[in-house]
């Protein structure tokens, strides 16, 4: 089937079939396809995108509160670099992608310089004893040899971590705590 042949119709019936397991998924699936064909727009490949005409399924927002005991049972079992990650995402309110973007040039006399790559708001988050331990922590993250990196978080070859990469990390903490704590992730 040629890309020029597939029309709004067809993708709400993906979307409806493929949202009976998973709506969400089905929204992630359907932005995919809808950027792939705005490529090929821009690029006079296809004549449209049939994306458009499909709406998305309504998608509730997660709230849930993490408490103290829940943090503090994977923040002990955690490796440094999680640990240093948690605490500046809580006492920042910063988002993954924003802790894991940070550079050493972010940090200033009045505190942390965060521009947030979701809003683009920028804010400084002023000094605290707690977000300070937090950078030392930081500082203290092995490097290999020779080696510095300009980022806060970063791995041993002074590269930040992917999403991916932390989240391998975060993972295996929060099973760790999991099993051999009470809380209930």
């Amino acid at each position: 089937m040629s890309p020029d042949n597939i029309r709004s119709e067809h993708i709400r019936k993906y979307m409806d079939k493929r949202g009976i397991t998973s709506r969400t998924q089905a929204n992630r699936e359907k932005t995919f396809l809808s950027r792939v064909y705005r490529w090929g727009y821009e690029r006079g490949i296809v004549k449209g995108n049939p994306c458009r005409g499909a709406k998305q399924f309504t998608e509730k927002a997660r709230d849930r509160y993490i408490t103290d005991e829940e943090y503090d049972a994977v923040y002990q079992v955690a490796p440094d670099v999680v640990r240093v990650a948690m605490e500046i995402a809580y006492l920042c309110l910063a988002r993954q992608a924003d802790v894991l973007a940070l550079r050493r040039d972010q940090l200033r006399e009045p505190g942390i310089y965060i521009k947030q790559g979701k809003t683009a708001a920028r804010q400084i988050k002023a000094w605290s004893e707690r977000l300070r331990d937090a950078i030392t922590l930081a500082e203290s993250l092995p490097l290999k040899s020779g080696i510095s990196s300009v980022y806060i978080i970063h791995q041993r070859t002074g590269l930040r971590y992917t999403r991916d990469g932390f989240n391998s990390k975060w993972h295996k903490a929060r099973e760790v705590a999991k099993n051999i704590s009470k809380v209930r992730f």
